[in-house]
């Protein structure tokens, strides 16, 4: 898996963009990626499939995903992204098993950090509530309050797969250069490989294409 830990925290039309260019560099490929990161300023995103009414999105701003699920309040949280290659057994598995898979990697993962999850085993049907005040099965909750602390959503392109996630925790656990982020990628690929400057700048290129054409748009992101 190439690994990317991106310390350049980023609008968000360009932060999907340049996820988006990952999976486009995954089908191209057949490279397992990683990216972790933040954010330059609080944001909100929206999941592709949803109809947002207009005043929402002129009043928050939100930038659509290429994902589904709902509207994800962004800030304080560590978001991840995961590409499974077409063909990878996470890729071949239904996105109930594969999103329970990458859950329970990541509650081990935290634990072995000293923050200890449960699973969310009620399911729940998301409309446009922020999805952290609703949960859905496999979400991870904090014990101790029974807050949402992890959630995410997926997509399928060409037999290749993006898992987008999000997680609050406290601020030291944000870090990342925190231990359970080693963990967590341990879990998930044999061998993981840091992705050089090279590759970083065309990824970025790819994604400014995209952030224009696209994610940056209106059109994307009211549907206009």
């Amino acid at each position: 898996m190439r690994v990317w830990r991106d310390e350049a925290f980023r609008e968000a039309s360009l932060e999907m963009a340049l996820d988006h260019a990952m999976l486009d560099h995954s089908l191209l490929t057949g490279e397992a990626i990683a990216r972790f990161y933040g954010w330059n300023e609080p944001a909100v995103t929206v999941g592709y499939f949803h109809e947002m009414e207009n005043q929402l999105a002129e009043n928050n701003s939100p930038i659509r995903r290429y994902t589904g699920g709902g509207l994800v309040e962004h800030g304080d949280d560590i978001t991840f992204t995961l590409i499974f290659p077409a063909g990878s057994s996470p890729a071949k598995a239904t996105s109930a098993t594969r999103y329970q898979w990458v859950h329970s990697h990541l509650a081990e993962s935290l634990a072995a950090g000293g923050f200890r999850t449960r699973r969310h085993e009620e399911k729940f049907q998301n409309g446009l509530e922020p999805c952290f005040q609703h949960a859905v099965s496999e979400d991870l909750i904090d014990p101790k309050t029974g807050e949402k602390i992890c959630g995410g959503a997926q997509r399928r392109c060409r037999g290749a797969v993006i898992h987008q996630g999000s997680i609050r925790l406290p601020k030291a656990l944000r870090d990342l250069k925190s231990p359970w982020i080693d963990t967590f990628l341990k879990s998930l690929a044999i061998e993981q490989l840091v992705l050089n400057s090279d590759e970083k700048t065309a990824l970025i290129r790819s994604a400014v294409v995209l952030q224009n054409g696209t994610y940056g748009t209106a059109r994307w992101n009211l549907r206009r």
